[in-house]
């Protein structure tokens, strides 16, 4: 088959085992980032993406946020048309530095379709958020490529699409240049394009002012270290198994000593054998796999999207090793199957929030973000008894884990669930306990709101109006807010003053 024959074959292979999700809604992440728009740029604004944190967080994706913006038009069809082009292109990208680095056509090739077929992908090509996962190694690669060409244009870009769709482009670039030169000598002038773009959005990143956000979890020394060698472990489990992967990012509090820590310490030995033995694969996958150490506090330690980077050069040299008997290949073509049988399979649990959970709730309730999103899905069936107690799972830390939840929004969720079934007094606590936690300034408008109203119930009416006074000096106060307002202080018996907030909603209504 000829070489443009392969490289059609590894992008139809992937767009056809993950075409399933082009029926899929928004999950998980989606509905704030993409329903609510905290990841989007507004209409005619395009440029803002460049000029602002991602998704109001500590994170700077300007790229990642201007494709998603680009897509907003045309609802989740073509989100996920999108995100099935960026995986299919890293494929096509992942074939050709296998070609570029000396493989056979049938062995990048092989090494390409293992990637894409593979399930853990199925994360980055049916969750809509994690697109620049996609996007970050397509960079990745193309930097990879500028460097073996000897092309300092194409190396500067990757280097530039890497840094601007995620921060660990800025770690990685460096580590994977670095590690690729033992082999491919970079020269000068893609060195000095490299170095001058990662400068450029470097400096970019540090305009735009944004401040890291997240807290890593209270560990020290031994706990520290057994912990991220657990991480390790259960991750390696994930790679050589997919089909038992999870989304549930708990992982058990270790020591050193502990079976999971020693399981990651095995992890690592076996990669550094692979690193000095498969070259310049199992190198480059294991310099790429860096991330998962969680050296940076971030609010999830595992994750099988931090595979989706080292697996692109791990499956090259699968590729490499099932070129070399007629059996390996039979093989690696049966293993391609199975995993492509799954991945199709596995799309379908990015349906709706209902079947993505499901299978991490059964987990154990250590799985806490999978309890805030189940407990919305009940919430919208009308199980508010049930939501409520997902909502009070995800609330509370989970002993003998590390696993994240947005605290806050199931603090909230909780409250707002009792208010809807007349509970006041059991929504004022956690109310309050989101109320106190640290938000950005729209959030903590909302939260305080949800507080008053329960204080209203409760009739608490100068806490009700210390907490909306300031909606009432704002041109665009929240929905509902003067209406409680104007309630509270009413009550307090300065019915003139709650006349006028009311005829202000009145006037603002039409």
């Amino acid at each position: 088959m000829p070489r443009w024959g392969l490289g059609a074959l590894v992008v139809g292979a992937s767009l056809l085992v993950h075409a399933p999700a082009l029926g899929n809604g928004f999950t998980w992440l989606d509905h704030g980032d993409l329903e609510q728009g905290a990841a989007l740029a507004k209409p005619g604004a395009l440029s803002d993406v460049f000029a602002t944190p991602y998704a109001r967080t500590g994170f700077y994706r300007p790229l990642t946020a201007l494709t998603l913006s680009l897509d907003a038009a045309g609802g989740p069809p073509r989100f996920h048309l999108t995100n099935l082009l960026l995986h299919a292109l890293a494929a096509l990208l992942v074939f050709k530095l296998g070609q570029s680095l000396g493989l056979s056509d049938f062995a990048a090739a092989a090494g390409a379709l293992a990637f894409s077929l593979h399930t853990t992908t199925s994360l980055v090509a049916n969750q809509l958020t994690y697109r620049g996962e996609a996007m970050l190694l397509c960079a990745l690669l193309l930097v990879l490529l500028g460097q073996v060409r000897r092309s300092a244009w194409l190396a500067g870009l990757g280097v530039l699409l890497g840094c601007f769709t995620k921060e660990t482009a800025f770690v990685l670039v460096p580590l994977l240049m670095a590690g690729l030169s033992l082999w491919r000598r970079p020269g000068v002038a893609v060195v000095g394009a490299s170095a001058l773009a990662w400068a450029a959005a470097l400096a970019a990143r540090l305009a735009v002012g944004v401040t890291w956000k997240f807290q890593g979890p209270p560990l020290e020394g031994a706990t520290w270290v057994g912990t991220r060698l657990a991480v390790l472990g259960r991750e390696l489990t994930w790679l050589l198994w997919p089909w038992r992967g999870a989304l549930c990012d708990a992982v058990p509090i270790s020591s050193l000593t502990s079976g999971p820590a020693l399981q990651g310490l095995a992890a690592i030995t076996v990669a550094g054998v692979l690193a000095w033995k498969v070259r310049p694969w199992g190198l480059l996958a294991l310099l790429a796999a860096t991330p998962m150490l969680s050296l940076v506090p971030i609010p999830r330690m595992a994750s099988p999207h931090y595979l989706y980077v080292p697996l692109a050069f791990l499956a090259l040299a699968l590729g490499e090793w099932a070129a070399r008997e007629r059996w390996s290949r039979a093989a690696l073509l049966v293993l391609c199957a199975a995993l492509g049988v799954s991945s199709f399979v596995d799309a379908g649990r990015y349906h709706d929030d209902a079947a993505l959970f499901e299978r991490e709730v059964a987990l154990g309730p250590q799985c806490r973000e999978a309890h805030l999103y189940w407990g919305d899905a009940l919430r919208a069936k009308g199980a508010l008894d049930d939501a409520a107690r997902a909502y009070a799972i995800a609330a509370e830390p989970s002993p003998g884990f590390v696993s994240y939840s947005d605290e806050a929004a199931a603090l909230t969720n909780l409250g707002v669930v009792r208010m809807e079934q007349d509970r006041p007094q059991d929504a004022f606590e956690p109310l309050s306990r989101a109320h106190a936690l640290p938000a950005d300034p729209r959030s903590h408008r909302e939260r305080a709101y949800n507080l008053a109203a329960a204080a209203l119930e409760l009739q608490r009416f100068p806490l009700a109006e210390s907490l909306l006074r300031p909606e009432a000096e704002r041109p665009d106060p929240l929905p509902g807010a003067l209406e409680v307002l104007a309630h509270a202080v009413g009550a307090q018996g300065r019915e003139d003053e709650a006349q006028a907030l009311m005829a202000r909603v009145r006037a603002t209504a039409h």
